[in-house]
């Protein structure tokens, strides 16, 4: 495979492994998209897209997800071996 097709691979691994953690998170606090949204001002679409692996948050997106959460940026990009990506 070639380093570009290996980039998005990673970059598609990464983006299914934060809209799974961003469901969970709100979901553990009984949130609806639509709350999310309204917390962090974007649209309710968007944190589908999002939690979907469709979208990827930008780092100011994230932080602001991260805080509204109340939890730490690794926390909210852990992949599925719980360890914080080390780059896209």
């Amino acid at each position: 495979m070639m380093d570009k097709e290996k980039d998005n691979v990673k970059r598609q691994e990464f983006m299914m492994a934060f809209g799974r953690n961003l469901k969970r998170l709100r979901q553990e606090r009984g949130w609806t998209q639509e709350h999310l949204s309204i917390i962090v001002q974007i649209d309710d679409k968007y944190v589908h897209d999002l939690e979907t692996g469709k979208k990827c948050a930008s780092s100011w997106l994230a932080k602001k997800l991260a805080v509204a959460f109340e939890v730490t940026m690794d926390e909210l990009t852990a992949t599925v071996t719980g360890e914080a990506p080390k780059t896209l």
